[in-house]
């Protein structure tokens, strides 16, 4: 045995034995009847839609009533919740635990049943990745995952279980699980039924699967020796599953991203999908078939320009792990400070962005020093948004002044760049809409605070609508929506329509809106044409700012919350 082969051993029982470590300590505090999980995206023949047609296509059943819904962007899953997809329908799932980080993201392919456990698997193709500890079980094996992608094919009459690991790792437990609500419920009918529960197991097998392997596993048959995947195996895999992907994140890259890898600064990655569909195809294959810093880390800057912030914080977390030196990488802490943003948690973005700045050579090197002005800007704006939510309006102003000073001085160490003016030329209507020096493109700049209905996006209530130049920042108590406003061509009537154009993903990609009533009562309703309900209406008295904002954190995406 070469010195070479050593090494990749040595390597390999180094990364089980830290993952199984890690496991027991975090399976121990968070159980799992804790954790949610809230429908992403619904695809239905590929496309995506807000709900389903009927229980036909996407069926719930609620595990503490026995009630039958029909499934739709933004429900929520509690424990023993039991989820079903029909021909032709796939679904994204996401799911937390409450005080943790952990996010994970499971694509149920069509034909597919299942239950909130973690993930309790009867039977169909699932997908599985993200950021944290993770069982999924069926009635005969546990996975165990650590920083895994990997996909679960389940036959419940053949009773095999086929895992194919992508990257990471998966921990196999063989032995009879029961499901997690007190009554199974059949296969084809969501009714109830008597149990009765399995024999304990008269063997328990268990097996490490790692990332570019496979292995099928069988009821009560000894565990195989796991497969070596082919290069090929993972260049399908890849080109089947990308779309689910980019029908998860942001229908638009924001406006206030300057891309790192995708594309050049006048282009956004999302308005040309064939484009967008490559460089994501290259990202994840490279990150599969050589799972290292470097091409992880791409991957992350992929994300990160598709506004996907939770997974691209999640890749460059991956990639700090294999290269503790990218802690000390100007540029790497840049993007990771951006993701952070994008994902809602401002505070872990200061810090990263904290530490950019104190890198060595960080302010010297001009591409860097104008890197983080940038960053600067878009974070201060953002952390201007939550103070102005709260209704703190010295710390909103600070903020607003600082994004300001920020940006200017991007523009002044470099060359023209249409992304930095445009980001200046907002904040300068948010500090004053009469700004002589700034171009108001909607005319209808301003904070506005009111009441809430969009049941596209199971938002209603108290919510704040801040509108600055070009950029809106719808936020509430559950979830924040930001995006890019452009104008349409006046009406008959002498109504101007909207198009508010969605840079965080939603239940649409876009709305198109009229504005009623005066400058302290605006009502905000569809314009003629839009079929999706929406209705924001300001209120004509003095409110108090929205308790539900951390001082830190505004929300965002794991549906909308984060």
């Amino acid at each position: 045995m070469n010195t070479q082969r050593l090494t990749k051993i040595a390597r390999s029982l180094m990364v089980i034995l830290s993952a199984l470590a890690f496991s027991y300590q975090v399976h121990a505090a968070a159980p799992e009847e804790q954790v949610v999980a809230d429908i992403q995206a619904i695809l239905i023949g590929g496309e995506a839609r807000t709900e389903a047609a009927s229980v036909a296509e996407l069926r719930i059943r609620r595990a503490d009533t026995g009630k039958v819904e029909v499934g739709k962007v933004g429900t929520r899953l509690v424990f023993g919740d039991e989820i079903k997809t029909g021909a032709d329908v796939e679904v994204s799932l996401i799911f937390t635990r409450p005080n943790t980080e952990d996010r994970i993201e499971v694509f149920m392919l069509q034909n597919s049943h299942a239950a909130v456990s973690s993930l309790f698997s009867f039977y169909g193709s699932f997908i599985v990745s993200g950021w944290g500890i993770f069982d999924t079980k069926t009635r005969y094996v546990r996975l165990g995952k650590r920083g895994t992608e990997f996909q679960i094919d389940v036959d419940d009459k053949k009773e095999t279980v086929d895992l194919t690991v992508l990257r990471g790792l998966v921990e196999v437990d063989q032995r009879e699980f029961s499901p997690p609500t007190p009554q199974p419920i059949l296969e084809d009918q969501f009714i109830n039924s008597a149990y009765v529960m399995p024999a304990p197991s008269r063997a328990q097998r268990t097996a490490i699967v790692t990332g570019m392997q496979k292995v099928r596993i069988e009821k009560n048959a000894p565990i195989p020796a796991p497969v070596d995947l082919k290069d090929v195996e993972v260049v399908g895999y890849v080109a089947r599953t990308n779309y689910l992907y980019l029908a998860t994140m942001p229908a638009r890259t924001p406006s206030n991203i300057r891309p790192t890898i995708t594309i050049g600064e006048k282009d956004n990655p999302r308005d040309n999908k064939a484009h967008a569909l490559e460089t994501l195809t290259k990202a994840r294959e490279a990150a599969i078939l050589k799972p290292d810093a470097t091409n992880t880390r791409k991957l992350g800057e992929v994300y990160k320009d598709f506004g996907a912030g939770p997974r691209s914080a999640i890749e460059l977390n991956k990639a700090e792990t294999l290269d503790p030196a990218l802690r000390r990488d100007t540029s790497f802490l840049i993007s990771q400070a951006e993701a952070y943003r994008l994902s809602g948690n401002l505070e872990k973005s200061e810090n990263r962005l904290r530490a950019a700045r104190t890198t060595p050579g960080a302010t010297a090197n001009p591409d860097t020093d104008r890197a983080i002005k940038i960053a600067s800007g878009n974070l201060n704006y953002d952390q201007a948004l939550v103070a102005i939510a709260r209704d703190d309006r010295p710390a909103a102003t600070t903020h607003l002044r600082d994004s300001r000073r920020a940006y200017e001085a991007a523009v002044r160490t470099g060359r023209p760049d249409p992304i930095v003016s445009r980001n200046l030329n907002n904040v300068k209507l948010a500090i004053n809409k009469s700004d002589p020096t700034a171009t108001r493109s909607s005319g209808l700049d301003g904070t506005y605070r009111g009441t809430l209905d969009f049941p596209a996006a199971r938002l209603s209530g108290e919510a704040t609508l801040v509108i600055t130049g070009s950029r809106f920042s719808l936020i509430h108590c559950k979830g924040t929506f930001k995006g890019s406003i452009v104008p349409g061509t006046k009406t008959a009537d002498g109504t101007t329509p909207y198009d508010f154009l969605f840079e965080t993903h939603g239940p649409v990609p876009k709305l198109t809106l009229k504005f009623d009533g005066t400058v302290t009562a605006r009502i905000v309703t569809n314009a003629p044409g839009e079929t999706h309900k929406f209705n924001f209406t300001q209120h004509q008295t003095t409110t108090p700012g929205m308790k539900c904002v951390e001082k830190n954190r505004i929300a965002n995406q794991v549906i909308w919350r984060n």
